[in-house]
This record gives structure tokens, C-alpha cells and sequence, in this order.
């Protein structure tokens, strides 16, 4: 279900959206100028693709209850309550799913106003996991509650030279102190978490506590890695580990230079660390070192990550398939080849 529609005009995005003000139906736009987004009217030879849109929007929103859909066909116009409880609604089921467009500078926080708006909140029943009990050896549900025992969960980890790693995590239950010391039931190990930060874009601020469906970061773990469970000791719980997509498109890295020769090992496993969807071979027989990963845009992400983060110039090339033939019997000797070509002969003449 589209509900934005872009459009590049003046060195500026144009971003539609229906809005119902007063129980009357209205359209406007918003523009971006200058750093900022702010209301426009919309341009007259829009109106071509921004009325498909509207029907499109009317149309999801009547498909959610049978009080809408009856509306619809009397052709009575949907309030503005109405529109927004039932996109809310069809994300929920998973009826509807918005799609949204921007950049990196772009259309932000309408995004994040969607997301607020029609996404559901952290503790929505929708949202419990089903997560392994390790004291009971039984699977339980792990409900979003500030209430029950402390767990995160870890879906991301970035390295860097200078700071290290970080980990960034989500608090699936019960609220997460500075200071405080987790089991990680993978390693075995207790993790103390010395300071609770919390991501502003590039930015990481230091915060005392997050509370249940909270994202956060630590930094500068020895034992904690992507798809980690962070729990109480008094109740140790696993959580499921987020399955990614299996790479095959795969090239041979090549660094260019003695000293990038060097420094790209510790650079690959760097990187692996941090992508669980690139995997890494060397290849005894061609001599090659390989990777593999989701298609040529994520190695090119790679090679960029090794060049801007960590000074290290590379390139791919065509990896090499090792051809092989295979003996199936022993060979003749000289004497039993001209034997056979004497045989052959005779029954010729």
C-alpha cells in the first residue's frame, strides 16, 4: 500500500500525503528546502499520479471492516480518525504494509511519524517471543513487560579501529541499569555492563537506564556477539537467533600493496564479526582468498568499509574454479598398445 509519492522538481523532493481536516477532505504536500520540510501546495500537473494514490488509500482503508467498506461504496468520505485507526489496524494484521521512500537526508521524520503512528507499540502481545528456558529446558513466551526479569537481545555489532566494538541491542524485558551484571547462556560468561548508551543517528548518549522495547548500545565487550542473549542469572532464558539470508555470490579479494597485505586479515575479521551474511574461505588449491556474500553491491560495501574505516585498499577478482580430471582405470603399457594395434590390423586385412 503506497502512501508517499516522491517526486524530484526543483532541486527539491515533493512528498504527498491525505490528510482530513475539519471533516473536510483536503491534499497537501510537503517540500523540502533548505535542511527542512514544510507544508506546499501541490503542483496542478500532479494531480494525475496523486489521484491514483487517493483512490489506492481509500480503497486499503475500506478493506479493513465491513462499517468502511459500506461507507466506501455509498461513496461517503472516511474522517480523519477513521483513516488513521484503520491503517493502524491493517499493519497490525499485516493486511496493509506502507511503503515509504526518502534518503538519507530526506523524508526522516515522516518516516518516523509513520512509524509512530501505525506501527505497533514494544508491548503488544503481537510482539512476545518465544524464547528457551534454560532452567526448566522448556520454551516459554517472553512478553515485553518492565515488570519481568531483565534480558536483551544482540542484533548488531560494528567494529571500529579506534573505539572498538560496539554492540547495539534491544531490551526484550524488564528495564537494563548501568552497572548492572548479565549471563550470556552462549558463552557462559557474566557481562558487566558498564555504561547503557542510547544511538541519536551517528551519535551514542550515555543514558542510566532503558526500559522494555528500548534500543541500545554498549561498547568495548570481550564475550557479547551478534544474535547473543544478555539475561538475570536468577533466570536464564535464550532467545531465538535472527536467521539471515545464506550468501553464494563469491570473489576473490585481492589487497593492492605490501602493507594493505598486512592489515587485511585483521580487517576481514573485523568485518565478519559484524555481518553475518559474509563469509570468508581461503582457498588452499587456487591459492585464493575469497567472499561470499549477498550480491555485488555488499561486497562493494566491503571494500568500501575497508578502505574508509580501516586503510586498507583491495579489489575483487573472478574466483578461480579448480578443474580436476578424473582416472578411472590404469593405463596400458607400451608393449600391450602395439600388441593391440597388431590385432587390429590383422582383422582389418
Amino acid at each position: 500500500m503506497v502512501r508517499v509519492l516522491p517526486q524530484y522538481r526543483y532541486q527539491s523532493w515533493i512528498i504527498i500525503r491525505w490528510l482530513v481536516m475539519s471533516m473536510l477532505q483536503r491534499w497537501e504536500g510537503r517540500m523540502f528546502e533548505n535542511g527542512q520540510t514544510h507544508v506546499a501546495p501541490i503542483p496542478e500537473d500532479m494531480m494525475d499520479e496523486v489521484l491514483p494514490i487517493k483512490a489506492m488509500i481509500d480503497e486499503a482503508v475500506a478493506n479493513t471492516s465491513d462499517e468502511l467498506l459500506e461507507k466506501y461504496l455509498e461513496e461517503e468520505p472516511f474522517t480523519k480518525e477513521e483513516i488513521s485507526n484503520a491503517l493502524r489496524q491493517g499493519v497490525t494484521d499485516g493486511s496493509l504494509i506502507p511503503v515509504l521512500c526518502g534518503t538519507d537526508r530526506i523524508g526522516i521524520s515522516i518516516i518516523l511519524n509513520s512509524m509512530c503512528a501505525f506501527f505497533d507499540s514494544a508491548n503488544h502481545p503481537k510482539n512476545a517471543l518465544i524464547v528457551k528456558d534454560l532452567k526448566k529446558d522448556d520454551e516459554k513466551i517472553l512478553e515485553c513487560n518492565e515488570d519481568s526479569p531483565t534480558s536483551l537481545f544482540v542484533f548488531k555489532t560494528i567494529t571500529d579501529p579506534f573505539v572498538g566494538k560496539t554492540s547495539y541491542f534491544k531490551v526484550t524485558s524488564g528495564t537494563l541499569y548501568t552497572g548492572m551484571t548479565l549471563y550470556n547462556p552462549k558463552e557462559k560468561e557474566e557481562e558487566k555492563i558498564v555504561k547503557i548508551y542510547q544511538p541519536m543517528g551517528k551519535n551514542l548518549i550515555e543514558v542510566d537506564k532503558l526500559h522494555a522495547g528500548e534500543i541500545g548500545a554498549f561498547t568495548r565487550s570481550t564475550t557479547c556477539h551478534t544474535n547473543d542473549t544478555l539475561c538475570d542469572p536468577r533466570y536464564p532464558i535464550l532467545i531465538p537467533d535472527t536467521e539471515y539470508s545464506k550468501p553464494y555470490y563469491k570473489k576473490a579479494i585481492v589487497p593492492l600493496g605490501k602493507s594493505n597485505e598486512e592489515k587485511i586479515a585483521n580487517a576481514i575479521n573485523r568485518l565478519l564479526e559484524e555481518d553475518p551474511t559474509l563469509v570468508y574461505e581461503y582457498n588452499e588449491e587456487t591459492k585464493q582468498q575469497c567472499l561470499s556474500g549477498i550480491g555485488d553491491i555488499h561486497l562493494d560495501t566491503v571494500l568500501n568499509k575497508l578502505k574508509t574505516r580501516f586503510k586498507v585498499e583491495a579489489k575483487f577478482e573472478d574466483v578461480k574454479i579448480p578443474y580436476r580430471e578424473t582416472i578411472k582405470r590404469k593405463s596400458l603399457k607400451e608393449q600391450d598398445i602395439r600388441n593391440s594395434l597388431v590385432v587390429m590390423d590383422s582383422l582389418v586385412k
